[in-house]
């Protein structure tokens, strides 16, 4: 899954208009105007399209999750925070999971109603680190799969913060 397809999908979601797409860039202090996210939205055939790239996916999510979830507020005396760029879907995945408070019931039931059944060990593999012996990469499908549940997750809980 290339970073524009998820980026059509958590607007279709969201059902945030290109202003707001926009606006939730900004929250990282990121200026990216509505033209531009029209050209991410932009289907790759189409001549005004715009590849999304990781570091800028990483922006856009980290801006969603100050968007749904608030400002995080430092501790006191540790350092200021690295952002992660997300380099895969498992990544990409973690900060979904941040920005829409999804805990590890509600992880379950979303990838259930993306028609994907998993259970908890499974679930676990996805937010290992990459060189833990358990860790599973989340493949497109399932990662697919997810996204199309999330969407379902906001109709029955409407609401949870992705409303």
């Amino acid at each position: 899954m290339t970073n524009n397809d998820i980026f059509r999908r958590l607007r279709y979601l969201l059902r945030f208009s290109d202003e707001q797409m926009s606006e939730v860039f900004s929250v990282e202090g990121y200026r990216v105007d509505p033209a531009a996210v029209a050209a991410y939205l932009a289907k790759e055939e189409e001549q005004d399209f715009k590849p999304l790239s990781d570091s800028d996916m990483g922006v856009f999510l980290d801006g969603l999750i100050t968007t749904l979830r608030g400002k995080r507020e430092p501790k006191p005396g540790a350092e200021a925070e690295r952002r992660m760029v997300p380099r895969n879907n498992n990544d990409k995945l973690k900060k979904l999971r941040i920005a829409f408070h999804l805990e590890e019931a509600a992880m379950l039931e979303v990838f259930r109603l993306g028609e994907f059944n998993i259970n908890k060990a499974e679930l676990s593999a996805f937010f290992r680190k990459k060189d833990h012996r358990n860790f599973q990469p989340l493949g497109d499908q399932a990662f697919r799969r997810f996204l199309n549940g999330l969407v379902e997750y906001r109709k029955q809980h409407p609401g949870n913060p992705v409303s």
